[in-house]
């Protein structure tokens, strides 16, 4: 299997299917599937969590900033 760069969540599924269609066709080891399929859940968990994490970041710099009229905390907060 050649070495692939993951730095993207597009790049770790195309790892992914190609991992899978491997399986498929008999062409690498079940337990090196098996790991590949597991690094890769375990890298796009953590990618979706930095993405989050950014996301999170931003909108509390925009409320430190006094940014809050932008999100309309108040107005749009329903009584429960």
């Amino acid at each position: 299997m050649a070495r692939m760069r993951l730095t993207n969540i597009n790049q770790v599924k195309r790892l992914l299917a190609s991992t899978v269609l491997d399986l498929r066709e008999g062409t690498i080891a079940i337990d090196r599937g098996k790991a590949v399929i597991y690094g890769c859940n375990v890298l796009a968990q953590t990618m979706k969590t930095a993405d989050l994490e950014d996301k999170l970041n931003k909108i509390e710099s925009s409320i430190e900033e006094g940014g809050e009229d932008e999100f309309n905390w108040k107005k749009d907060r329903q009584p429960l």
